[in-house]
C-alpha cells in the first residue's frame, strides 16, 4: 500500500498538464470555428453588402490616414513652437536686445525733448509719426517677450509690468485720438512715462542699482511717516477752514492768495505754511480777520505756531 501511495504522488501534475493541453485545444477549436462561421457568413452576404462593407472599410482607413497626417502636423507645429520660442527668449534676454531697447527710450526723449510752444506744423507731424513708429516698437517688444517668456514668467518682473502699462495706455490713447473720441494731450503723460524705463540701465551698473534699491527700501520704512503726515496736512486744513474760511476777505483791495475757503484751497495753505514760504504773512492775515494784534486776534497765532513747529518735527523726523 505504501508503495501505491509513492507511485500515486506524480499523478497530480501529470493530470494537471493534461488539463491543460485539453483547455488548450478547446480554445483553438472554438477560434477556428468561429473564423470558419465569419468567413462563411462573409461570403454568404449578397455583393451589394460587400461593396458597402468594403466602403466602409475605406472610409475609416481614410479617416485614419487623416487623423494620422493631422497628428503629423500638429507635432511638427509642436516642434516648430518650441524651437521659435527658445529662438526668441534667447534674443529678448540678449545684450543686443536690451540695448536697442534703451535706443529706442533715448530716441523717445529726443522727441518729447523737442516739443515746444509755437513750434511748425511739419515738425508737429515728424513727432506724430515717430510716435507711433516707437509705440509699434514697444508693442512689438512686448509682445515677443509675451511670447518667448511665456505670460507667467513675463508678469514676474516688475519692469515688464511697467512696460505693459505704459504701452496698453499708448495703444489706448492712440486709439482714442485717432477716432476722434479725445482730444490730444501734446505732451502724453503717457509718453513721458516711457522715460523711466530708463532705469533699466541699472542691470549694468551696479552702483546706480545699489542707490535706487536703498531709495526704495528707505521709502518702505518711511510709509507710517508720510502717512503721519498727510493726516497731519488734512487735520489741520479742516481745522483751519473752520476758524479762517470766508474770513480773508477784510482787504478788498488785495486779493489773497493763501486761504481756507475751500478745501483745496486750505490744503495748499498748510503745504506752503510747512515749507516756510511766507508762512508769517498768513499767520498775520489771520490775526487781522479777528481784528488784529489784540486779545481775540492773538489767540489765533497758537494754530500756526503748532502748525509750523509740529509739521517741521515731522519733516525733520522723515528727512532725518
Amino acid at each position: 500500500m505504501f508503495s501505491l501511495i509513492v507511485l500515486s504522488r506524480p499523478a497530480g501534475p501529470q493530470l494537471a498538464e493534461l488539463t491543460n493541453r485539453r483547455r488548450g485545444r478547446l480554445r483553438w477549436f472554438s477560434h477556428s470555428t468561429r473564423s470558419t462561421h465569419s468567413t462563411s457568413s462573409h461570403a454568404s452576404l449578397p455583393a451589394s453588402d460587400t461593396g458597402s462593407m468594403t466602403e466602409t472599410q475605406g472610409d475609416e482607413d481614410e479617416e485614419e490616414g487623416a487623423l494620422a497626417s493631422c497628428t503629423r502636423c500638429l507635432r511638427r507645429l509642436r516642434r516648430t513652437n518650441r524651437v521659435l520660442r527658445a529662438r526668441c527668449r534667447r534674443a529678448v534676454k540678449s545684450n543686443a536686445c536690451y540695448w536697442a531697447v534703451l535706443l529706442l527710450v533715448f530716441l523717445n526723449t529726443l522727441t518729447i525733448a523737442s516739443e515746444h510752444h509755437g513750434q511748425p506744423v511739419w515738425l508737429t507731424q515728424i513727432q506724430e509719426y515717430a510716435n507711433k513708429v516707437l509705440l509699434c516698437l514697444f508693442t512689438v517688444e512686448m509682445l515677443l517677450k509675451l511670447y518667448g517668456l511665456g505670460p507667467s514668467a513675463y508678469v514676474s518682473s516688475f519692469f515688464n509690468r511697467f512696460d505693459c502699462f505704459v504701452v496698453c495706455g499708448g495703444i489706448l490713447e492712440t486709439t482714442l485720438v485717432e477716432v476722434g473720441a479725445m482730444q490730444p494731450l501734446g505732451i502724453s503723460v503717457l509718453r513721458c512715462v516711457r522715460l523711466l524705463r530708463i532705469f533699466k540701465v541699472t542691470r549694468h551698473w551696479a552702483s546706480l542699482s545699489n542707490l535706487v534699491a536703498s531709495l526704495l527700501n528707505s521709502m518702505k520704512s518711511i510709509a507710517s511717516l508720510l502717512l503721519l503726515l498727510f493726516l497731519f496736512i488734512i487735520i489741520f486744513s479742516l481745522l483751519g477752514m473752520q476758524l479762517f474760511g470766508g474770513k480773508f476777505n477784510f482787504d478788498q483791495t488785495h486779493t489773497k492768495r493763501s486761504t481756507f475757503d475751500t478745501f483745496p484751497q486750505a490744503l495748499l495753505t498748510v503745504f506752503q505754511i510747512l515749507t516756510g514760504e511766507d508762512w508769517n504773512v498768513v499767520m498775520y492775515d489771520g490775526i487781522m480777520a479777528y481784528g488784529g494784534p489784540f486779545f481775540p486776534g492773538m489767540l489765533v497765532c497758537i494754530y500756526f505756531i503748532i502748525l509750523f513747529i509740529c509739521g517741521n518735527c515731522i519733516l525733520g523726523a522723515l528727512w532725518g
